[in-house]
């Protein structure tokens, strides 16, 4: 999962407002 967000840190960022 950390190198994914890493990888892909829009996606991180989209997934966390998602949450919110």
């Amino acid at each position: 999962l950390i190198k994914n967000n890493f990888q892909d840190p829009m996606l991180s960022l989209e997934m966390l407002v998602s949450r919110l």
